[in-house]
């Protein structure tokens, strides 16, 4: 039997040497090693996550998170109280007490109005579905990466549901003509229109074909977002190639993260790829952060391959890590050393979807997916309390062997 080796991507990692999967994706991330770069620190933290009920061959592997956090406290400041001089006159003294007898109520009323505020400010959940946008040789087509209701994560069906599953769904968001926003880099950039279902195709059959009108750079390994959501993506967009300055500083930390593995230098050196950089603002501070993924290959047509996905902050002047994801597959997991070298190119290991502030709360979660002939893995991750954690995985295996 042909071996599934979707899941040996998206289950990637080593563990202190010695191999595991999980059941459940981890979501909370600890900090325990630290990059520098131009004498300047990073923290970048390890756990484990995965998703994976298929293959033997997957069971070999498992993946490695890494995150960096950074926390400012701001110490509770505290006043005197004055105190209030005697009066030997009655009038005043009255006065004075009326005074302190309408403080309370004021302070509750002042407290009151904030909480006012707080609640008016507070964004409502929203119900919507977001799909993946991508396109090769003139083809566009959408794929389902997550349905939002009430502010929680719901699985679409992947390919090995059933027909009725997958018909119910198609009618409801596959209809001939219907249309969608088309996002890219956080931001509105056109329409969608489905033109067709694929239930016939074998490997295709939760996607739709559709047409594309409107300002993107969707093509390749550049995708986009399709949401039915009115609501989010509603900033300017940010999503450029990076320069070489932001190149040299991202390939520098992603050295290092390499060296931190265990993965030699001279290989880094003579086998350092990069399949993706990108440079998007996340938080509309007006500083890009870069996202990217890299391998190492051996130059000697080597039988194992080394991954880095990483999303780089800025810090002042220099940059830090602030997440990263480790894993190696070997050319045993994969069926061959032909499988292992598509990695980068016809397969893509832990690449950016695009960036969407799906919750508008200020910061945009980053979609990555890991592509495959048989199928992909969907992964969104979230800042919460400047901390990085995998919010949400979706296996969907479209064409099993």
């Amino acid at each position: 039997m042909r071996v599934c080796w979707l899941f040996a991507l998206s289950v990637v990692l080593c563990v202190n040497g010695v191999f595991a999967i999980e059941k459940k994706p981890q979501q909370k991330v600890t900090n325990t090693s630290k990059v520098t770069v131009n004498a300047k620190a990073s923290t970048v933290s390890k756990s484990s996550t995965t998703k994976s009920s298929a293959s033997a061959t997957a069971r070999k592997v498992t993946t490695k998170t890494a995150a960096t956090m950074n926390q400012k406290t701001t110490a509770p400041s505290s006043t005197k109280p004055a105190t209030a001089k005697k009066s030997t006159d009655k009038s005043t003294a009255q006065t004075t007490r009326k005074k302190s007898a309408d403080k309370p109520a004021k302070q509750t009323a002042s407290q009151s109005s904030e909480k006012t505020t707080a609640t008016k400010s507070a964004k409502k959940p929203i119900n919507f579905i977001l799909f993946a946008v991508s396109q090769h040789n003139s083809r566009s087509v959408i794929d389902p990466i997550v349905i939002i209701k009430n502010g929680k994560y719901l699985e679409p069906p992947a390919g090995d549901a059933t027909t009725a599953q997958i018909a119910r769904f198609a009618n409801t968001h596959y209809r001939e003509g219907q249309k969608y926003r088309l996002l890219f880099g956080g931001g509105e950039a056109g329409t969608v229109r489905i033109k067709q279902w694929n239930l016939r195709k074998t490997c295709s059959r939760t996607e739709a074909d559709v047409e594309l009108d409107g300002e993107h750079k969707i093509s390749g390994k550049v995708m986009g977002l399709a949401t039915n959501s009115s609501e989010i993506g509603k900033r300017l967009r940010s999503r450029r190639f990076p320069t070489d300055k932001e190149k040299s500083a991202a390939e520098s930390l992603i050295k290092t993260l390499f060296n931190q593995k265990g993965v030699n230098s001279t290989l880094i050196k003579e086998g350092l790829t990069r399949v993706n950089l990108t440079a998007t603002d996340l938080n509309g501070d007006g500083k890009a952060e870069l996202i990217g993924t890299y391998l190492v290959k051996s130059a000697k047509a080597g039988k194992v391959a080394h991954i880095l996905f990483a999303i780089i902050e800025p810090d002042g002047k220099k940059y830090k890590v602030g997440v990263s994801q480790y894993g190696e597959i070997t050319a045993k997991d994969l069926g061959s050393e032909a499988m292992l070298n598509e990695l980068g190119e016809s397969a893509l290991a832990e690449v950016l979807v695009d960036q969407i502030d799906l919750d508008r709360d200020g910061t945009a979660e980053v979609i990555i997916a890991d592509l495959t002939k048989e199928g992909v893995v969907y992964k969104i991750f979230k800042k919460t309390k400047n901390k990085w954690q995998r919010a949400y995985e979706f296996v969907n295996l479209r064409c099993p062997y």
